[in-house]
């Protein structure tokens, strides 16, 4: 009878890390931004269950400078890929999946030229689950970490 129950909850499990890897991933249902660049006026950190945004101001730099080092930075992230999005766009979102389960976090990033640099808006959520541990916020300051050394210095 143990057997069984250990069969069973082997099974479920196989089948939940299927689904989480293999669920389908539609872009238009991810690469949105709940958290607009005219919000640069407002409080930079907002959390919820599972998400981090921040808005972020550079001065002196330039949209496409800023698109090419978030290009760069995402791109040395492990386990990270473009979902969509482009410069001329003004946004672009990307896929980061944790390591075992895989579960899929998403990440969207809008630039904006301002008068005197550039505005950025992150915003970081997951898709399975009520919590992400703190990964997105990781993720995102280390980010802006990257993008401001890369920008401005």
């Amino acid at each position: 009878m143990l057997k069984l129950a250990v069969l069973g909850v082997m099974g479920l499990a196989a089948c939940f890390t299927a689904y989480v890897r293999l669920a389908p991933i539609e872009a238009e249902r991810w690469h949105n931004n709940p958290m607009p660049l005219g919000a640069l006026d407002a409080p930079t950190h907002q959390t919820g269950a599972g998400s981090y945004a921040e808005v972020i101001h550079l001065p002196g730099a330039t949209k496409d400078d800023a698109f090419a080092a978030l290009s760069e930075i995402a791109s040395e992230t492990p386990r990270t890929v473009t979902l969509a999005g482009s410069a001329d766009e003004g946004r672009l979102t990307f896929v980061t999946r944790s390591r075992g389960f895989e579960f899929p976090d998403y990440t969207t990033v809008e630039i904006a030229q301002t008068p005197d640099g550039v505005g950025v808006a992150f915003f970081g959520r997951l898709r399975f689950g009520q919590s992400d541990f703190g990964v997105n916020q990781v993720r995102i300051r280390r980010w802006i970490e990257a993008l401001t050394r890369r920008v401005q210095g």
